[in-house]
This record gives structure tokens, sequence and C-alpha cells, in this order.
């Protein structure tokens, strides 16, 4: 019988890695899964979305150091995301870029096929893609804003949907969150 879904805090997944004291402190992140016990990551697949640069950049790192094989998944950036699964190869891990609007279904379906198909099937999903219009409030469009619900927050509904039929078992799906736009305006 299944045990209730429980939180983890995101240190717990990927212990033993060497993630800077202060990214662990700003970064929201819960890994959801059926036990409380530590999770082995050697020799587990990670779906890193976002994972060109920043936080996503960081915890690919901190996976591959943990032992996990890593998709290193972008949208635009494909030789920063190269370079992030070219670092993994070069510590000694295995790792490939995929890229996909992670906004759009037919290609988080096509993204999984892929990553699949060329590092096996996914263990860990890490929904860390997103986006924020670096405007004032009055200068967002109604496109900017569609744009940022699809990706921030359809998407990673559409990746967990995608990859729960193969995780969910033993596997683990982790959201991540970032505050690095969130912003107030005083307007008098």
């Amino acid at each position: 019988m299944a045990s209730r879904a429980q939180a983890e805090p995101l240190g717990a997944a990927v212990s033993g890695s060497k993630l800077a004291p202060a990214f662990r402190e700003q970064t929201t992140a819960t890994v959801v899964g059926r036990s409380s016990s530590t999770f082995e990551l050697k020799n587990r697949v990670a779906l890193m979305t976002g994972a060109s640069r920043a936080i996503g950049k960081a915890i690919s790192l901190a996976l591959a150091e943990a032992g996990a094989t890593v998709a290193v998944n972008y949208r635009e950036r494909s030789g920063d995301a190269g370079g992030v699964a070219e670092a993994i190869r070069k510590s000694g891990g295995r790792a490939g870029s995929f890229g996909a609007d992670v906004s759009l279904s037919t290609a988080v379906h096509s993204m999984i096929h892929d990553v699949e198909e060329r590092l096996g099937p996914i263990d860990i999903l890490v929904n860390n893609a997103g986006m924020a219009a670096a405007r004032r409030l009055e200068d967002i469009t109604e496109q900017d804003f569609d744009r940022a619900i699809a990706v921030n927050l359809k998407s990673a509904f559409l990746r967990t949907q995608a990859v729960l039929p193969g995780t969910w078992a033993l596997g683990r799906i982790v959201n991540v969150s970032s505050m690095a736009r969130a912003r107030v305006s005083r307007r008098c």
C-alpha cells in the first residue's frame, strides 16, 4: 500500500552536493514522493527544465554530482545548455541537452520521448522553467501575461502529467520557484 505523498527539502534530494548556502536559502523547492527516506540519485535519470543557466544550471550540476544522469532542457539557449551538459560529462557524469518549448504539449511529449530514447526512463522531473516580464505592470501586455502563465504554470502541469506514468512509483517531481523578479513598485 502506497504511503501518503510527503515533501522533502531540495537539500535532502541532492544530499552531498556542494550547493552554495545562499543558493539553498534563496531557492524554494519541494520534492513530492512516496516516502520520507533518502532518495538515491545514482543511476537515476533527471529531466531538468530551464537548465541552461542560473538555478537550473546549479541544480543540474548538483544532481550530476550526486550521481544522476541529467537531461538539460532549454528553449533558446542551446549553447549554454550544451555547456552545462558538457561540464557534467567532463566531471565523469552522463548528460544530454534537449531543446523544447515546454509550454507546448507536443514539444513536451517529443522531448520526453527523446530523453528516454537517449538516456533512459525519467526518474526525476525538476520543473524549473520560468519567465517574467521585466516591466512595470501597466506596461505588460495581454500576450506577455498569457506567455508567462503558459511557461510558469501550464508547462509544469504538462510536464508533470507527461512523466507521471513512469515516475510516480519510484520517482520524484520537484517544483522550483524563484523570487528573482518579485519587486514592488511604488506609485504616487
